[in-house]
């Protein structure tokens, strides 16, 4: 969607953020420590991309909320910005408080390139990847190093995105993959079913 003055901005950036940090604050009340990503792919402008971490900061204090957890994937859409002013972004992010994920690893050369100017708490391998990782030797070898790479950097979490049989699970964790999600687990459910499945229990 196009805006052409804050005000709309603010409005929608408060109406995304709002209604996130609202579903996490009863997600913790009733399952304690539960984590909620946020998909950035809206917030691809610079403007609104910083007004979208003063208002969530704001309402995690307004609502008790720890901002650690909010998990907030950075996308290719993120690419519209330039290097600058991304990394800042991201700097800012985590200086508010809120954990960082890289989403969809490995569509993207520019995903190295960032991942080498900054600090991710997750780093989300594509589903593409977990596509062909049981039969493609060559992706099972990028996968490892991939994730290697990630130890390396300290505490970086590896999850796959998009994993559908117990086949393509056992390859991940053999390669070293620490988390997993995908229809194998469990498939999107409409809010009042994910609330009496996981939360009124």
């Amino acid at each position: 969607a196009a805006f052409y003055n804050n005000e709309k901005q603010t409005l929608y950036v408060k109406r995304n953020v709002g209604d996130s940090v609202a579903v996490a604050q009863c997600v913790a009340q009733e399952l304690g420590h539960a984590q909620l990503s946020i998909n950035s792919e809206s917030y691809s402008r610079r403007d609104m991309g910083f007004q979208a971490v003063c208002i969530g900061y704001m309402l995690c204090k307004k609502y008790g909320i720890d901002p650690c957890l909010i998990d907030v994937e950075i996308t290719e859409s993120f690419g519209l910005l330039e290097k600058e002013l991304l990394v800042d972004l991201i700097k800012r992010m985590h200086e508010a408080g809120f954990s960082i994920s890289m989403d969809d690893f490995g569509t993207s050369f520019s995903n190295l390139e960032l991942l080498s100017q900054v600090h991710f708490d997750t780093v989300k391998f594509d589903k593409s990847l977990t596509d062909s990782i049981v039969d493609n030797p060559k992706t099972q070898i990028l996968f490892k190093a991939a994730v290697s790479m990630c130890r390396e950097f300290g505490d970086t979490l590896t999850l796959a995105e998009g994993i559908e049989n117990e086949e393509q699970l056992k390859v991940l964790q053999k390669l070293g993959c620490q988390l997993g999600q995908g229809y194998y687990f469990a498939r999107p459910l409409p809010e009042d079913e994910f609330w009496e499945r996981y939360v009124k229990k």
